[in-house]
Order: structure tokens, then sequence, then C-alpha cells
């Protein structure tokens, strides 16, 4: 938006995920009680390939979306 004071961040966009490195992460974060399974740390590093750090941070954000609780 050219009217936004916010930064392009256009790094997000041009930065690839590097897949070999989420095996670790998500054994590390299983440890604290994360509740991955093997198999959704055998296809991590599948789910990643090709990925942008754009991508990812999409990602998270929905997540988050997801996890707002709403009153009734």
């Amino acid at each position: 938006v050219p009217e936004s004071n916010m930064p392009g961040y256009p790094w997000l966009a041009q930065t690839k995920l590097v897949p070999s490195d989420v095996t670790a992460k998500m054994r590390a974060m299983k440890r604290l009680n994360v509740p991955y399974t093997e198999q959704d740390i055998a296809q991590g590093p599948a789910t990643l390939t090709g990925k942008t750090e754009q991508d990812a941070l999409i990602a998270y954000l929905q997540g988050l979306g997801t996890q707002i609780k709403t009153r009734n």
C-alpha cells in the first residue's frame, strides 16, 4: 500500500525457509509439551520445502487468529 507508513519487509518474500532446521526445533518443542507426533516431525521438512519467511509469518498469524476465544 503506497500510502502506508509500514516498511515493505521485502526479504520475507525472498528468504526461503531451511526445511532441515525444523526437525530439531520440533523435537525440542515436543519436549516442552507441544503435542507434535512423530509423524508430524517426520513430515515437517517436506511441508516447508519451497516456503518463504512470508509464508511462515502468515501461517503464524492465521494460527493466532484461530486461537482467539470469543464471549458467548
